[in-house]
């Protein structure tokens, strides 16, 4: 199981009237959390070396000798684009 981690979006919406037309602006902050700091709002997946953390050295009597090479943290930061802010801006006209 990954470790927990937030995702805190934000959302600005402002109707305006204009000549018996309606329009309505968003803006919209995905993960507004690592816009403020870059440690936070980054989801963590598992390091693939930690999946295979044992390496066959050699036999020794009919028995197998493994080595422990397992990486010092299980789990890394993933940077995809879920664990980066992304901003969009729409606009609605009703007539």
């Amino acid at each position: 199981m990954n470790p927990w981690f937030s995702n805190i979006d934000l959302r600005i919406n402002n109707e305006f009237n204009l000549t018996g037309r309606q329009i309505e602006l968003s803006f919209d902050i995905m993960n507004v959390a690592n816009l403020i700091n870059t440690n936070w709002g980054v989801r963590k997946i598992a390091n693939p070396a930690a999946t295979s953390p044992l390496t066959l050295t050699g036999w020794e009597n009919n028995e197998p000798v493994l080595d422990f090479t397992g990486p010092k943290e299980t789990f890394v930061d993933n940077l995809s684009e879920f664990s980066r802010w992304r901003m969009q801006v729409g606009i609605r006209i009703s007539i």
